[in-house]
């Protein structure tokens, strides 16, 4: 996992929006996304997480709460929206949050590659640096606490213009 190449021509010429993506291209990031933490969850032993519908639509509400807070990766994360969602849905969700600071969105993120790159950087960083070591161990070990047996994941973006080193900045 040391690389990343781009899985087809399909992906290098599919352009995206990566604030309003589509249910197809939502379901293509998730499975890519899936397919690299349950990879390493099932060599350590783990089951499975599975996407869903609701789990989208979670991580949607998620990012559209950390839209309207202006919270991103410069902020860390925000426990306000976390609580709100869990109490909407009435859920306990733990958060894998990565991104990157951009000079403009039209710069960036701009083909499905692009995006598979991103989600690719923020799980190898994830899993292998010494600042993230929590998040390791949630992608490691997590099992939804209401549902041990099946723990669900959904992937979103959202975009900060400004944050707090006046920088734009996405965070998936």
């Amino acid at each position: 996992m040391n690389n990343f190449h781009s899985e087809s021509k399909a992906d290098d010429d599919m352009k995206i929006n990566s604030e309003r993506l589509t249910p197809a291209q939502e379901l293509e990031i998730n499975d890519f996304a899936l397919r690299l933490i349950n990879n390493v969850r099932l060599q350590n032993g783990q089951r499975p997480w599975y996407y869903t519908q609701e789990a989208q639509h979670v991580a949607n509400r998620v990012a559209y709460l950390y839209e309207q807070d202006h919270m991103g990766l410069s902020t860390w994360h925000d426990n306000k929206a976390l609580n709100q969602v869990d109490s909407e849905f009435g859920i306990h969700t733990a958060e894998l949050m990565g991104g990157d600071n951009v000079n403009y969105v039209e710069d960036y993120l701009h083909t499905m590659t692009d995006l598979k790159r991103a989600v690719y950087s923020d799980v190898v960083s994830m899993l292998f640096s010494t600042v993230e070591l929590r998040h390791a161990q949630i992608m490691l070990t997590y099992n939804s606490i209401d549902h041990p047996e099946t723990t669900y994941f959904g992937l979103s973006v959202s975009w900060q213009e400004r944050n707090k080193d006046g920088r734009q900045e996405h965070s998936d």
